[in-house]
């Protein structure tokens, strides 16, 4: 049995016999003169020095952490100390400007509309300031991408014939410095020539818009605008997506002032022919391409507009291989000539005897586009497909039998049955002679009278 931690307490050690077994002897006893370093442990027991050595040095280590946490809890107390402070005056900054009633300005999307005098100066400016002439939007917008980063250097103005001209960097932020100082220009030149105006009586702006801080507004709203069209005009694939939205507009513009053109003239021509529900007929979408005239357009082209009579400022119209040869002659019938006015129902009403003398009037002026029609070959192959919340389905006698068998799959409707033939019908009654040769034409062109 060896010895107990009592034992060790009470100054007893060990001591080896010649058996080898360990005796116990009081520490008042004749103690083994021998070194301890002379001592050989036995295998696995530290050294008591050993051991008391280390107990030393983790009481050190305790004493050490006590003092490092005591001073971290007094340094956060010190600091939460110093938040609340903080938070304190901050509360109480903000009760003074509540009891102050400070209304700060609110933020508008768009105050453009709100300035309609200083929104044309602006823009105008713009223009003037980047040397852009009056052209059209597309031309515009390619000079201006010409330079969409702005100039090397990050100058901001450069010198041509005498001129100086701003080269803001569209490619970057407003704010960026280039702009920034583009928007200051824009801003001090607007306000120097409304002064000099004013000097002598001759103000353009009212006393809202002569403001910086309106001006300045405006101009960065406007130069957001501008900069996302510069840069889509940049980009190859943005400009041809551009290009073809804007395109589809103008001619769904044109598709629904010549519909509502002929839902006008309607009722004059189900009273002339006994017919009813042409309205069904007359869907926008259904309607001819409106095409602008083209100083490159073919030969045959320039002699059609011609002899129709039409300037280059009108309309090309293009058919659709779609419609029947009865529904062709609807768009002439109901119309007085060519250029797609309404018919005048006066002048339908035969009469051999003179009219009344009048006093003469001068009536608002029509405004309308005259056009002339392409040649049938070159009629848009597409299906009729109409873009109303609830679509409006075609009746069968609507459609050319060769292009629906060659479509089996296109939704019609029955009815309509008055339409059948109506191209034979149409040609002895008021169409003029070049209404009557473009049908012939078109009948060849779609195989729909033989007699011809």
């Amino acid at each position: 049995m060896g010895p107990s931690a009592n034992d060790y307490s009470l100054g007893y050690t060990t001591r080896h016999s010649d058996q080898g077994s360990p005796a116990f002897f009081n520490g008042h006893a004749p103690r083994d003169t021998r070194s301890h370093a002379n001592l050989q442990p036995s295998s696995g027991t530290i050294p008591l020095p050993l051991l008391v050595e280390e107990i030393k040095k983790i009481n050190t280590n305790l004493s050490e952490l006590r003092v490092a946490n005591i001073d971290t809890r007094r340094e956060l107390a010190h600091r939460i100390e110093a938040a609340e402070t903080a938070i304190a005056e901050l509360r109480e900054e903000l009760s003074s400007l509540s009891s102050k009633q400070t209304k700060l300005p609110t933020v508008t999307k768009n105050i453009s509309n709100q300035h309609p005098k200083l929104k044309t100066i602006l823009h105008n400016k713009v223009l003037e300031l980047c040397a852009v002439d009056r052209l059209s939007t597309e031309e515009r917008l390619s000079i201006m991408a010409e330079h969409i980063r702005g100039l090397p250097n990050k100058h901001l103005t450069e010198e041509i014939d005498g001129r100086v001209i701003w080269r803001p960097a569209w490619s970057e932020q407003v704010d960026s410095t280039v702009n920034t100082s583009f928007l200051r220009a824009i801003v001090d030149t607007i306000m120097a020539d409304e002064t000099a105006r004013r000097l002598q009586s001759k103000g353009e702006l009212e006393d809202e818009d002569h403001v910086p801080s309106t001006i300045m507004t405006m101009a960065k709203q406007y130069w957001r605008t501008l900069a996302a069209e510069v840069r889509a005009a940049a980009d190859p694939v943005k400009q041809v997506k551009s290009q073809d939205r804007n395109r589809e507009k103008r001619h769904r513009a044109r598709q629904a002032q010549m519909a509502n053109r002929r839902r006008e003239a309607t009722r004059e021509f189900e009273k002339r022919y006994d017919v009813d529900s042409v309205d069904a007929m007359l869907d926008t979408d259904f309607g001819s391409d409106h095409l602008t005239i083209d100083e490159d357009m073919s030969e045959d082209s320039h002699r059609r507009r011609k002899k129709q009579d039409v300037p280059m400022n009108g309309w090309m119209r293009v058919g659709l291989t779609w419609r029947s040869l009865d529904i062709s002659p609807i768009i002439y019938v109901n119309c007085d000539d060519a250029s797609g006015r309404p018919i005048d129902s006066e002048r339908l009403q035969s009469t051999s005897e003179p009219t009344n003398k009048r006093r003469k009037t001068t009536k608002k002026r029509d405004n309308f586009t005259r056009s002339f029609d392409a040649a049938p070959s070159k009629m848009e192959d597409q299906p009729p497909h109409s873009g109303k919340a609830k679509p409006t389905i075609p009746f069968r006698t609507m459609i050319n039998e060769a292009w629906l068998t060659a479509h089996p799959s296109q939704q019609v409707m029955d009815g309509m049955h008055w339409l059948k033939g109506f191209y034979s019908h149409a040609k002895e009654g008021e169409l003029s002679t070049i209404d009557r040769d473009y049908l012939d034409e078109l009948a060849k062109q779609l195989g729909g009278d033989e007699d011809i």
